[in-house]
């Protein structure tokens, strides 16, 4: 296997093989699955054969979320690689930004399932995934849905070790009445608690008054600051996955 055809290998993971390429036409445990810039390697010490799956030969890969994280990657016509979680270590969510950073051309799907009456009749349906609902998944890892309390325990954990503060930002959304409108703009100081139906609460200044408020309501201001996409993924969070 000459590695220099794929060209900067990116990252390496460990996930079952389950069939789906003529190269390898057996279950392999274990496989090095390997990104690299110009596509995917899956490749074993046991067999002595490879795959190699170019990222303009993929059509889609498709996420499911189950007991077991699975991983389907649709190629030429009508072809399917199929890989499976079965080490714990393995960070799944990594491995799609990974795919979406080096391709961002690829689509990557989520399969969900939609009920569609009381009587609990569901139908499969996929979703797009793009890199910030990537970025969202890895950071929160598996969380219940409804269970924002340890979400919002995480994000406060993610934020606090992140964010450099003080910094700049702008009121984003409509407020009712008081002091503090959309467009103010003010100094966020430090991360205060969270709150069942407000979320992350920050201390901020605007001119020589504090206040408590939202982050989910804020935009940061500098948009080349280290800042800006923590804040930005968190209200994205905050509006369409609660």
């Amino acid at each position: 296997m000459d590695k220099s055809l794929y060209g900067k290998e990116l990252a390496k993971y460990k996930l079952d093989y389950l069939g789906g390429h003529e190269n390898i036409d057996a279950v392999l445990m274990n496989p090095d699955i390997i990104i690299y810039d110009k596509g995917i390697v899956i490749s074993s010490s046991l067999n002595k054969n490879f795959i190699y799956l170019r990222w303009d030969k993929i059509e889609s890969v498709v996420y499911y979320r189950e007991s077991t994280e699975k991983i389907e990657i649709d190629y030429e016509e009508q072809k399917t690689v199929t890989l499976e979680k079965a080490d714990e270590s393995t960070d799944v969510m990594d491995m799609l930004l990974k795919i979406k950073s080096a391709s961002p051309d690829t689509e990557i799907l989520e399969k969900a399932e939609i009920h569609k009456n009381s009587k609990e009749e569901s139908e499969e349906a996929f979703f797009p995934l793009d890199e910030q609902d990537l970025r969202i998944y890895a950071r929160l890892g598996d969380i219940k849905e409804n269970v924002m309390l340890e979400a919002y325990k995480k994000w406060k954990n993610y934020l606090s070790k992140t964010l450099r503060f003080p910094f700049e930002a702008e009121i984003s959304e409509e407020q009712r009445g008081g002091s503090l409108q959309e467009g103010d703009k003010l100094t966020v100081l430090s991360i205060d608690s969270t709150d069942d139906l407000y979320g992350i609460l920050v201390n901020i200044a605007k001119k020589k008054k504090r206040y408590v408020f939202p982050l989910c309501d804020l935009e940061v201001v500098d948009v080349k600051s280290e800042n800006y996409l923590p804040v930005n993924d968190y209200s994205y969070w905050f509006t369409n996955y609660r």
